[in-house]
Formats: structure tokens, C-alpha cells, sequence
């Protein structure tokens, strides 16, 4: 059970939520074929996703001791133009625009703006769904019922772990609310939208972006600004990497008190990770290390190397050569 005061703020979003919902409980049946109707209602908002629409959300994400909150301001034009806004329950904003060529992303928390000028076709977040459509496994439900006076399709995907709730208009196939409950971890998950207005008229700013005078920057020199806000010291990236490893994930670990960063690269099943610290690490944290990527990739061998420099202590451990491992660090900046 979500405790305290995050239980007490997921419970009224529910509960607001339930209140437009409607006439769910009358809601009838659809027969005979409920998962390929489904498919074929999820096909129906991939197709829609097209259609300009500007729109509000909220996205509610809760755990056993937590809920977080976020707001999106979403404007979806033709041409692969868009904008999304979005603000977090911390109060950090990150803003979102394409104007077909190129995007920019801007964050509050970071002194730089992101330019990509090969954005690739957005998908956005209201047609995320559809891809739901080639994985759909348990128990399918389709009913009808309204949604804020409209009328709606209302689909319960049940499995094992959890239990899956779309409410799509049956006119337009916008997903005005999405719900996802996990049995054992406590977790759940719920969006809605309000204020959606189709074929708006956008005006030329609604596609461009004020800066107020920050840097222009890559991706890499973008992930490396984020890490550093993250972790609390300046990161390093490497500018070397093992043939066919890419960059996977990023995570802040928590070693002794103190923050650390794991940089993960994969190459298809296989995965190499970069430690960095501060502090450094001690013998035993670097064997704790190794031992749990070993445990996670079972039945390959695993090298480690390290180097310490200019305060910063870099650990690499994977299924490559040492020596591999080792040229990565040299060329960490």
C-alpha cells in the first residue's frame, strides 16, 4: 500500500479520475472477438496520431513510498513539427520542440540546449499505445461507456502481474486515460488528459524556441551535463569503446554515503559497465562488482580494469579484453 502523504495524493487523483470516468460499470460488452477488436481499436489510434491536436496531461506514477507527478502541455502540428512541455512535481521543466528538421530540448536543470538536426519521426505520447497491438496477452476486454460525456472504448488487458485500462474515444481514438496496477509491487500508474482541441490553428513560435542565450550542444556533450546534475561531480565520457558497444543506460549509484555513476554499453546480449566515484572504491566493492555482472551474465568471462585520476577513480568491467577495458579509460574526457 502506497503510505502517508503519497497515498493520500494518489487516492484524490483516483479518485477525480474515477469521477469522469462515468458510466463504467454499465458498460457494455462487445462480442465475440475481443482481442483482434482490440487490435483493431489500437490499429485505429496509430492511424489517428497523424491529426493535429494540441492537448493537456497528467501522469501519476506511485510506489510503495512514493508518487511523483507530471504535467505535459502538448502541441502535435503536421510536417513532423511539435512541442511538449513538461513539469515536473520537483518544479523541473524540460521543453520539447521540432519544427520538422531540426529539435531543440531544453531543461531547466542543465545550462545548455540540446540540438539534434536529424530528429527521428516522434512518436507522440498519445500514440504510444498501438504498440500494445502486437503484444497483448491475458486476459482482453472491450466495452463501451462515456468518458466525460463522450463516448469511449473501454479496454481491460488482465495479466499475471498486472492489470491494464484504456479509455479511447470512439470517434477521434485519442487515449483519454490510461491505468496500470501491479499486484505484488504496489506500484501503479495513471494519465489523463483534459483540454484537447483537434486542428488547432498553431501559430510560428508554437514550433521554435527562447533559449535565453545558452549553449548549443551535441548529444554526447548532452548526456555528459545531465550526468554531471545528476551525480554531483563532473563526469567523463568515453570517446573509445570495444567494436559493436553502444551506449545503453546510465544510472547514480549510492557507494558508502557518497554518489557513484554506471555508464552501461551493450553489444546485442552482452553488456560492459563503466563505474566512476569520487571517492574510489575499495577492494571489496571492486570485487562486490564484478561479481554481480558476472552473476547477471552467466557463463562469460568477465576482465576488470581501473584508473584513478585527478581525484576521479574509473572502474570498467565486462566481457572484453583487458586490454580493451583499459583503452576505454585512457580515453574517457
Amino acid at each position: 500500500m502506497v503510505r502517508g502523504k503519497a497515498w493520500i495524493h494518489v487516492l484524490v487523483v483516483f479518485l477525480v479520475a474515477a469521477l469522469a470516468t462515468g458510466t463504467t460499470l454499465a458498460a457494455d460488452k462487445l462480442e465475440p472477438n475481443q482481442v483482434q477488436l482490440a487490435k483493431d481499436i489500437l490499429a485505429q489510434v496509430d492511424e489517428m496520431s497523424a491529426t493535429p491536436i494540441q492537448f493537456e496531461e497528467v501522469v501519476v506514477r506511485a510506489s510503495a513510498d512514493r508518487s511523483t507527478t507530471t504535467r505535459y502541455k502538448v502541441w502535435h502540428g503536421s510536417e513532423g513539427r511539435y512541442r511538449i512541455e513538461r513539469t515536473e512535481d520537483t518544479g523541473r521543466q524540460i521543453t520539447i520542440v521540432c519544427n520538422g528538421e531540426t529539435r531543440w530540448t531544453l531543461d531547466s536543470n542543465i545550462p545548455a540546449v540540446l540540438v539534434e538536426h536529424d530528429p527521428f519521426p516522434a512518436r507522440r505520447r498519445y500514440s504510444a499505445v498501438p504498440f500494445l497491438a502486437g503484444r497483448l496477452s491475458g486476459e482482453v476486454l472491450v466495452q463501451t461507456t462515456r468518458y466525460f460525456h463522450r463516448p469511449v472504448y473501454l479496454i481491460t488487458i488482465t495479466g499475471d502481474k498486472s492489470t491494464h485500462k484504456l479509455w479511447i474515444d470512439r470517434e477521434k481514438f485519442l487515449v483519454w486515460k490510461e491505468e496500470k496496477s501491479w499486484r505484488n509491487s504496489e506500484g501503479l500508474y495513471l494519465s489523463y488528459k483534459t483540454n484537447a482541441e483537434w486542428s488547432p490553428i498553431f501559430a510560428q513560435e508554437d514550433f521554435s524556441l527562447a533559449h535565453g542565450g545558452r549553449r548549443m550542444v551535441d548529444k554526447r556533450e548532452w548526456i555528459r551535463l545531465r550526468l554531471t546534475e545528476q551525480s554531483g561531480f563532473a563526469v567523463g565520457l568515453p570517446t573509445v569503446l570495444p567494436a559493436g558497444y553502444e551506449f545503453f543506460r546510465s544510472r547514480v549509484l549510492t557507494v558508502d554515503a557518497n554518489k557513484a555513476l554506471m555508464l552501461q554499453y551493450r553489444e546485442r546480449d552482452q553488456l560492459l559497465s563503466v563505474f566512476q566515484h569520487k571517492d574510489g572504491f575499495s577492494r571489496q566493492q571492486l570485487h562486490q562488482l564484478k561479481q554481480k555482472i558476472r552473476g547477471a551474465q552467466a557463463e562469460v568471462d568477465i576482465e576488470v580494469a581501473f584508473r584513478s585520476r585527478d581525484g576521479m577513480t574509473y572502474v570498467a568491467v565486462g566481457p572484453v579484453s583487458k586490454n580493451e577495458l583499459e583503452m576505454l579509460l585512457d580515453s574517457i574526457k
